[in-house]
């Protein structure tokens, strides 16, 4: 399993020209599974990047998770 984590102040979706979908700030995973995965490390997985403190604080440094900004 490969991930790419890009963090976000804003992103959509389109499909054929039409939007399907928006975020505020987040993050957007790109995710790719091999053969060799199992199902069972998703959840870890999820659980590790929703803790990652990669979003500014009000000082500006990198303090806080997804999970705290609410996103």
């Amino acid at each position: 399993m490969r991930i790419l984590i890009q963090r976000v102040s804003h992103a959509s979706i389109m499909v054929e020209g039409i939007p399907k979908g928006s975020i505020g700030p987040c993050l957007v995973l790109f995710v790719g599974f091999g053969k060799d995965d199992y199902e069972s490390w998703i959840e870890q997985v999820v659980k590790k990047i929703l803790k990652l403190r990669i979003f500014a604080d009000g000082k500006g440094k990198m303090n806080l998770s997804v999970m705290d900004i609410n996103g």
